[in-house]
């Protein structure tokens, strides 16, 4: 695993550094000893340090830019994040195709620097850039046609393979775009005009931060990448209504996640009554609910949910509304309040289609997050903890066994719904939608971490409502005495 990966990169590195040893006695014993007055000679040592210095600075402004990437890329959830890795071996691909011409560059430009000749200065120069375009272009021509199927074997997601085939020309046009940047760094290392060196790179890196800030607001994660799009990750494209806006979730939210029939509608609605008992004031929240609206109403609309295209294009014009209604909020849509319609089977064998698409997730995610400020928000969910609320102060993780589970899933269908199904078809169900939970590439069913973890299988409400309760923070309770 991982730690086998670092105990090879360690030994590798030792392995040269031996080498290393060993090639330099062997030069010692040919050419004599060392002339140590030569070895610390100060000027030359001061220029030494000067050179390395500006070449650590350019590394330096590099490992800057490809972790900004990454971190910034990461903002848009797990599947851009994974789809961006995969394709930064396309550019790691073609670094390493015009590493070899900038290796040239520095060969050829150093020793014509050395001999003082400008016309094998520029021939070298032309004859790099130039060869350097020409392959560049062909391996751009190359990734362009072999690209999704060099996705295709780097991955086995097939939401990671759709996403990344978005972005796949700008990674294939990689290597175009980065030829001058590698052989301007073999001719100004050849050259030693590593102060010039240093100074680009700078500038470059100010100029990358300012197209970043400029264009990923309105592009999302193509603002990285540097292309127009519409719609990116983090725009309301679910329009909410009557509520103060907000980036953040508010402070006081108690996130408890947890696999259908669990528990948390139990809990969450008796800790309301006890808070208020307490005198705070609390509101439960289904953030799932938003899924089952966005479901129903694909229904109702006569639309298929698996047909992404045509759910992606309701939620573009679909109107949600969080509203506050008998202790809790509710989600309506274009002013219909679907009622217990969303809990019903329909719905609830639909609802993964929904659910499981990324771009649905990124769409309602500023929607489930957009609450008020004040009360004490009991949230339910799958991924609160992990992506909707990771800032959570109190983060819970309910559990129970696949058969407990079944059973009260059960009875709700027949007591609160009114519908005849059997017990093994609920438990075939819930086991369906488990495996479909825990292994989607985003937002998969975990829990987060700092999480407290309660299994209910073998209590009752009671009991699961003291332990959530000690993690409730005494300053949320009017009057509680702090333990």
């Amino acid at each position: 695993g991982l730690e086998g990966v670092a105990w090879a990169t360690v030994i590798a590195e030792l392995v040269a550094t031996i080498a290393g040893l060993l090639l330099f006695w062997r030069e010692t014993r040919i050419q004599g000893p060392l002339d140590w007055r030569r070895v610390f000679n100060r000027p030359a040592l001061k220029r030494l340090f000067i050179v390395n210095g500006d070449i650590m600075i350019r590394s330096f402004c590099l490992l800057f830019a490809f972790a900004f990437f990454t971190a910034q890329g990461a903002k848009f959830g797990e599947l851009t994040l994974a789809a961006n890795a995969v394709l930064m071996n396309f550019v790691m691909i073609a670094g390493y195709l015009l590493d070899g011409f900038a290796m040239a560059a520095e060969q050829l430009v150093g020793r014509s620097i050395g001999a003082r000749y400008r016309p094998a200065f520029d021939k070298a120069v032309r004859l790099t850039l130039m060869w350097g375009f020409i392959l560049a272009g062909l391996a751009s021509l190359i990734f362009l046609y072999t690209g999704p199927w060099i996705i295709d074997l780097l991955t086995v997601n097939n939401d990671v393979r759709e996403l990344a085939r978005e972005f796949l020309w700008w990674a294939a046009i990689s290597s175009i775009v980065g030829v001058l940047a590698f052989q301007m760094d073999g001719v100004f290392i050849g050259a030693t005009w590593s102060t010039e060196m240093r100074n680009m790179m700078l500038l470059s890196v100010l100029a990358f931060l300012i197209i970043w800030a400029v264009a990923t607001p309105n592009m999302g994660n193509h603002g990285l990448w540097e292309r127009d799009r519409t719609g990116g990750p983090g725009e309301e494209r679910v329009r909410v209504s009557d509520q103060s806006p907000s980036k953040n979730p508010p402070p006081r939210v108690i996130a408890i996640d947890g696999p259908a029939g669990c528990g948390k509608s139990t809990v969450v609605r008796l800790l309301v009554e006890r808070l208020e008992a307490h005198g705070a004031t609390a509101l439960s929240f289904s953030t799932g609910l938003v899924y089952r609206a966005l479901t129903w109403c694909a229904l109702e609309r006569e639309l298929d949910p698996s047909d992404r295209g045509s759910v992606r294009a309701m939620v573009e014009e679909v109107s949600l509304q969080i509203i506050e209604a008998d202790g809790g909020l509710r989600v309506e849509v274009a002013g219909v309040d679907p009622g217990a319609a969303l809990h019903s089977t329909r719905v609830t064998e639909s609802i993964h289609w929904i659910a499981d698409d990324p771009e649905v997730r990124a769409a309602v995610l500023p929607l489930q997050r957009n609450l008020p400020y004040g009360p004490v928000i009991l949230a339910e969910g799958r991924d609160l903890g992990t992506v909707v609320y990771p800032e959570a102060p109190v983060k819970i993780f309910l559990t129970a066994s696949l058969s407990e589970r079944a059973r009260r899933r059960h009875a709700e269908f027949r007591d609160r719904l009114g519908e005849e199904i059997s017990l093994e078809e609920v438990e075939k169900q819930l086991r369906t939608r488990d495996d479909k939970d825990s292994s989607r590439a985003v937002a998969p069913l975990r829990p987060a971490v700092g999480a407290r973890v309660i299994d209910t299988s073998d209590h009752g409400p009671d009991q699961v409502i003291e332990w959530v309760w000690e993690e409730i923070p005494t300053s949320w309770i009017p009057g509680r005495v702090p333990e």
